[in-house]
């Protein structure tokens, strides 16, 4: 990927934003919407694709990000849903930060990451052993880092490993799209100043 476009940083943020989606729907309902799950988790996988949309199998696996990103730039009264998907994307972006300085660590992730795509071939991408590898990597690597990213929601939801795997390789898959974010040209001003810019990219994407 040499040319980036507004698009790109837009698809980029909304990974992030599906990832968090993902994440608050597991932890209020046990459940997340599965065509998203694949798409997000799929994304670790194309670390060498040959633009933005493909990391996530074409736009149509951001849908879920895209239409809440839509929905919450719409609305000036948040639900708590909302706040907390916020929060998680707030929070994985500033996990990015911590990851961006730690270059052994970013070294790290990358061969783990490998072995995790070798093992997806082996199963298939989400099978609950490499969701699991997605998990202890989010742990041997991330989850070693001074930020941590809180995560509220139903006692036996949290207190479920299956869950918790899951809710790990995501935000795993939501700090890779970070990086992506950051790498195409994104940044926090930008939500501040681009707003109406990301929500006309948004639309057109969403129509799309």
């Amino acid at each position: 990927m040499n040319k980036f476009t507004f698009e790109d940083i837009v698809l980029a943020f909304a990974g992030i934003q599906q990832s968090a989606v993902l994440i608050q729907q597991l932890v209020t309902t046990g459940r997340c919407d599965e065509q998203a799950f694949n798409a997000t988790i799929n994304s670790l996988y194309h670390i060498d694709s040959p633009d933005v949309p493909s990391i996530y199998g074409g736009r149509e696996g951001l849908r879920l990000g895209l239409t809440n990103l839509k929905s919450m730039l719409n609305t000036k009264a948040q639900s708590v849903f909302e706040k907390q998907v916020a929060r998680h994307v707030v929070g994985m972006i500033h996990v990015e930060r911590h990851l961006y300085r730690d270059a052994a660590m970013r070294t790290s992730l990358q061969k783990k990451i490998r072995y995790a795509q070798n093992q997806a071939e082996f199963f298939n991408p989400t099978h609950p052993n490499v969701v699991a590898s997605l998990s202890k990597i989010y742990e041997d690597t991330i989850g070693k880092l001074p930020f941590k990213i809180g995560i509220i929601g139903k006692r036996e939801i949290l207190s479920n490993p299956d869950a918790m795997h899951k809710i790990r390789a995501i935000l795993l898959a939501g700090i890779r799209s970070a990086v992506l974010w950051q790498q195409v040209g994104g940044s926090r001003w930008q939500l501040v100043f681009k707003r109406r810019g990301y929500r006309n990219m948004i639309d057109k994407l969403v129509r799309s």
